[in-house]
């Protein structure tokens, strides 16, 4: 520990009483930016199954006035368990030419 870490900590006992670290990461009920429009969202999905997340963010933007990152959408879904894929109608998730499968363990 460092010690200006052991200064911080000990000024922070003697003024607030605190004895641990400040929580790290992120905090309960951040994330929460998308969870008053979550109808809206889950009926996007029901509209167009193939929508893609920079879609869903253009019409939070146009019609519910919220700008969102595309990550923070995709955790919304992904908190469902709603996931977005590549299919092979679009070509984007084929394999690469000359790629084999695993032959197995030895």
């Amino acid at each position: 520990m460092s010690p200006t870490t052991a200064i911080r900590w000990a000024k922070a006992w003697r003024e607030r009483g605190e004895q641990s670290a400040k929580p790290r990461g992120r905090q309960p009920g951040q994330g929460a930016k998308l969870a008053d429009h979550a109808a809206f969202l889950l009926d996007l999905l029901e509209e167009r199954r193939d929508v893609t997340l920079r879609e869903v963010a253009d019409r939070l933007v146009g019609e519910r006035g919220i700008a969102a990152a595309l990550s923070t959408i995709w955790r919304f879904y992904a908190q469902r368990g709603i996931t977005f894929k590549k299919d092979r109608a679009r070509r984007r998730a084929a394999a690469r030419a000359g790629r084999r499968a695993a032959v197995g363990l030895v």
